[in-house]
């Protein structure tokens, strides 16, 4: 018999622990589907206090892991995993312009897989966005409350996307 303390061992914590946008969604952000122009245009969406991004995967290319490691910084918290087999790499990278150009300049020479299966983005107060399964075409952007329209505005009309008001199901 496997004990559940092996299996923890094995898969991490639960997929379900850390934090999320949840209840806190207030925009909903469509057509976007390329991690380049998400990176790029980014910083609109960003406060000035400073913002962690989150990215998670499994089939990360080598050169982007190399760059992810170099750049990790400490997780200013526990996200929610988006993928719980086969266990993932996760990384947190500062938000910095510098990071946020060569994250950017990587896509342009990756499949979304190869840079991440997920990506999130957050303050030391939570979360402000996830996008589970980024780079799917039919999953959304999720947006927090602390993003104000005007630079949600801005931000969709340079990558091309459309945004909408969460509709709590």
């Amino acid at each position: 018999m496997i004990s559940f303390v092996c299996l923890k061992k094995a898969f991490g914590p639960a997929p379900d622990k850390g934090i999320c946008l949840g209840d806190d969604t207030r925009w909903v952000v469509s057509g976007l589907s390329e991690f380049e122009p998400f990176f790029r245009d980014l910083s609109r969406l960003l406060p000035d206090s400073g913002a962690a991004i989150y990215l998670e995967g499994v089939s990360m290319a080598p050169d982007v892991r190399k760059f992810l490691e170099q750049h990790s910084i400490a997780a200013w918290h526990e996200v929610v995993r988006g993928t719980f087999w086969p266990k993932p790499l996760t990384y947190h990278l500062p938000a910095s312009p510098e990071i946020l150009g060569d994250l950017a300049d990587l896509a342009s020479r990756h499949a979304h897989s190869e840079i991440a299966d997920h990506c999130h983005v957050y303050t030391r107060d939570g979360m402000i966005l996830q996008w589970y399964d980024a780079g799917d075409p039919g999953c959304p952007l999720d947006v927090g409350a602390s993003v104000p329209e005007d630079r949600l505005r801005e931000f969709c009309a340079l990558t091309g996307a459309n945004y909408d008001t969460y509709k709590h199901r």
